[in-house]
């Protein structure tokens, strides 16, 4: 996590990217959340480009108007609303289905998890789209929620679970996470007491 509010601070910027590029060899996946502070934007294409290289999964939370930043990381994981900032609004199933697609091949992804809320998500992946139901639990808190979403996601993917299990289980993780106040982790021991009832 690299927090800075100064888009200016070059010197800040090249520093963190050159500790990033020195452990980069020593991680399994890679999780970037981009919350367009100034600090993802200058360095995340670089990131990407070595990443792929040494054959490293990213998982990114996106934000902004510009996905372009994205190009080819293995999944990219953005909620409704920021989905449709950028490729426009999507009134049914069909339009949202075709733009889904459309993105995820221009931005060459191997996923495209969109979340929706109390609507689930859905899951685009070379020409197939896969829904997941929400699980409806009472909303408490929603900090964080998306946080959960892709960490429990990367997690399960670098554990070598295949990407319909990694889903579903964030997808419970989120359920839970939205039931407890401020922003807080979901426990193994949580998840499997959620998925053995």
């Amino acid at each position: 996590r690299l927090d800075h509010e100064d888009k200016n601070l070059s010197k800040v910027v090249t520093k963190a990217y050159e500790d990033i590029e020195n452990t980069l060899h020593s991680y399994d996946g890679i999780i970037i959340s981009d919350y367009d502070k100034g600090m993802v934007k200058p360095i995340i294409k670089k990131i990407l480009s070595k990443a792929s290289s040494l054959k490293i999964k990213t998982f990114i939370d996106p934000k902004g108007m510009d996905f372009d930043f994205y190009k080819n990381a293995y999944l990219l994981k953005p909620n409704l609303k920021e989905f449709e900032d950028i490729v426009g609004r999507c009134p049914n199933k069909k339009i949202f289905n075709e733009e889904g697609e459309k993105l995820r091949k221009k931005l060459d992804l191997e996923y495209l998890l969109i979340t929706q809320g109390k609507n689930g998500m859905s899951l685009f992946a070379d020409i197939k789209v896969s829904s997941y139901a929400s699980n409806q639990q009472d909303v408490f808190d929603v900090t964080a929620a998306g946080d959960t979403v892709i960490s429990i996601l990367a997690a399960y993917i670098i554990a070598e679970k295949n990407i319909d299990t990694a889903v579903e289980m964030s997808n419970i993780a989120a359920g839970i996470s939205i039931k407890k106040l401020g922003s807080t982790s979901v426990t193994q021991k949580e998840l499997n007491n959620a998925t053995t009832k």
